[in-house]
């Protein structure tokens, strides 16, 4: 009996180290694979395979629980809540919530002091993206509130920091943003410049119109000079070649008022002469009322008769129609047009006596002077200087019941009448052989009796290589 008890006693006891062998054995196993967990955690988060190392640090953390080891487990309890806090940052990040993803990188930051085995390298270079993100849309922001503001000097200044930090964090759509909002204030101040330098035009236009040619080289000037920077051709062309011509007037202009001082009367050279006296102007109008016009016949050239036999000005031998009479024969024809027909004699009169002649009449007319023709008439007008460059004439004309066009060709200036005809789509110049010229050689000459049928008054100016440019479209509404 004793000794079956022993027997049993040592059996047990076996049995129990035997157990507690296994047991530990088990222990054993389970920390090294709680310690392998660990290290594949630690290295899918150098790695930066975060998700990874949450799965690995997650089962770490279970058998630090069934091993019963809380230090281990608090220890890779901050690691998985560090994972964790990166995962989140990273997709705060992915979607631009910026402000969002630097709160959970700073947690991150928290956590991964308390880890002794993982760089805080990673979140520190989150943590600077996310703030390079912040300051970006800051500096774009504020950049687009001084563009509002038209101050583009300090919005330019702006997108230029922006831009910098962009190309920093390789940052394309960035990029892309900055050049876009610099793009829209460089056309925001090109058509801020360009309103400028087209509103001094204007200015120019309505100084040079009332013979102001002083104050018209001035704006014409700051246009140019506007144009220039812009590398508008089209503006660069209409600002100078106004300039031209009012520095021409003008020296015409300066020189008739030095031979009004010094009392001189000068004989030969066109470019001496002064205006018509009154005795020349009464002579004038009793010679023009003695030719006999037909008042309901259009002129459609100025070398017969009788348009050529029509004085106007002081210089003989070039003060009749078929030299300078382009001005009164185009409003001529354009009163006869609105069924309002006047003699010849009455509107060179007109002209004479309201200063309308160009040195004496020897060039011609003044646009102004038609214009306050029609106005003594009451008809209503409207004025575009330089329209070929600022306007489209084919337009203009059909809007209107009749048009009076200038442009300058090769040898002088002429005046035309242009009518647009709904009826057969044309347009009909009166008193213009370059007009004709080009209707024959369309076939359009036959359309109309009297007058040039042409198929756009644009294309006959740019295609006829004689006619330089347009100065003056005047038309009546």
């Amino acid at each position: 009996m004793r000794k079956s008890i022993i027997i049993t006693l040592a059996v047990s006891l076996a049995v129990g180290i035997v157990s507690f062998s296994s047991w530990r054995l088990y222990l054993n196993h389970l920390r090294a694979e709680m310690e392998v967990r660990l290290s594949e955690a630690v290295l899918s988060i150098e790695r930066g395979t975060y998700k990874l190392a949450l799965v690995d640090a997650g089962e770490a953390l279970a058998l630090a629980e069934r091993l019963r080891d809380s230090d281990t487990a608090k220890e890779i309890d901050t690691r998985i809540k560090y994972v964790e806090a990166v995962i989140r940052g990273n997709d705060l990040l992915d979607n631009g919530m910026y402000q969002a993803a630097r709160d959970v990188f700073k947690l991150a930051s928290d956590y991964v002091t308390d880890i002794s085995d993982i760089s805080s390298g990673y979140v520190e270079k989150a943590l600077e993206t996310t703030k390079g993100f912040i300051d970006f849309y800051a500096l774009t922001e504020r950049a687009e509130m001084y563009a509002g503001q038209l101050k583009y000097d300090a919005a330019i200044t702006l997108y230029e920091e922006a831009k910098a930090i962009a190309v920093t964090l390789t940052f394309s759509e960035g990029i892309e943003l900055v050049a876009a909002g610099l793009e829209e204030i460089a056309e925001r101040i090109a058509a801020e410049k360009h309103a400028e330098a087209t509103e001094f035009l204007k200015q120019g236009n309505r100084y040079f119109l009332y013979e102001q040619y002083e104050e018209a080289i001035e704006q014409y000037e700051s246009a140019l000079e506007i144009f220039m920077e812009l590398d508008d051709s089209q503006g660069i062309f209409s600002a100078s070649t106004s300039l031209a011509l009012s520095e021409r007037f003008l020296a015409d202009k300066l020189l008739l008022e030095e031979l009004a001082k010094q009392g001189e009367e000068v004989i030969g050279d066109s470019q001496d002469e002064p205006p018509p006296t009154q005795n020349e102007i009464e002579s004038n109008h009793e010679h023009n009322l003695r030719i006999n016009f037909n008042m309901s016949t259009l002129i459609d050239n100025q070398n017969r008769r009788p348009a050529n036999q029509v004085r106007m000005g002081r210089t003989e031998g070039r003060n009749e129609g078929w030299y300078n009479g382009c001005g009164w024969v185009a409003a001529y024809n354009a009163l006869l047009l609105l069924d309002d027909p006047q003699h010849p004699a009455e509107i060179v009169n007109f002209f004479e006596t309201n200063g309308g002649t160009v040195l004496g009449g020897v060039f011609g007319t003044y646009p102004s002077a038609i214009i306050d023709y029609f106005s003594h008439l009451n008809y209503d007008t409207s004025h575009i200087l330089f329209p070929q460059l600022t306007a489209n004439l084919d337009n203009e004309i059909k809007k209107s019941r009749v048009a009076v066009l200038a442009y300058l060709h090769t040898s002088a200036a002429h005046y035309v009448t242009v009518e647009y005809r709904q009826d057969i789509d044309m347009f009909i110049v009166y008193n213009d052989r370059f007009a004709r010229t080009r209707s024959e050689r369309l076939g359009f000459s036959r359309l109309t009796g009297t007058g040039a049928a042409i198929d756009s008054v644009v294309v006959w100016l740019n295609e006829t290589p004689e006619i330089l440019f347009s100065f003056s479209l005047i038309t009546v509404s």
